[in-house]
């Protein structure tokens, strides 16, 4: 094996505005290699960002309205909540709430 070969890439989550982000990218024509190297990712890694596109763009629609809070932006996964109701009106309240510099704490979200 190549000295290449036997190294492995450190592990990096990004986060899903970044992946809709490659994904535009990836639309305007440039290339998933030039894209994963950018992002320290694996080319396989971006690919399947695209494949999973309509999971990522529909997640991104229904946060766009705050988009703007850095909670949404810096969110690394979608992962759907057990009581998924409860789950997103607190996190609006959570984000609406730290808009206004209000400390929250974990007994407070309890």
């Amino acid at each position: 094996m190549s000295e290449n070969q036997d190294k492995k890439r450190k592990k990096k989550v990004i986060s899903i505005d970044e992946k809709y982000e490659a994904i535009q990218r990836l639309d305007a024509g440039e290339s998933a290699v030039k894209i994963a190297e950018d992002l320290g990712v694996g080319r396989s890694t971006v690919g399947d960002w695209k494949k999973n596109r309509d999971e990522i763009e529909r997640w991104c629609s229904v946060h766009a309205g705050s988009s703007g809070s850095k909670p949404v932006k810096k969110r690394k996964t979608m992962k759907k909540s057990e009581y998924d109701r409860v789950s997103e009106a607190l996190f609006i309240w959570f984000v609406e709430k730290r808009e206004r510099d209000v400390p929250i704490s974990g007994p407070i979200l309890k």
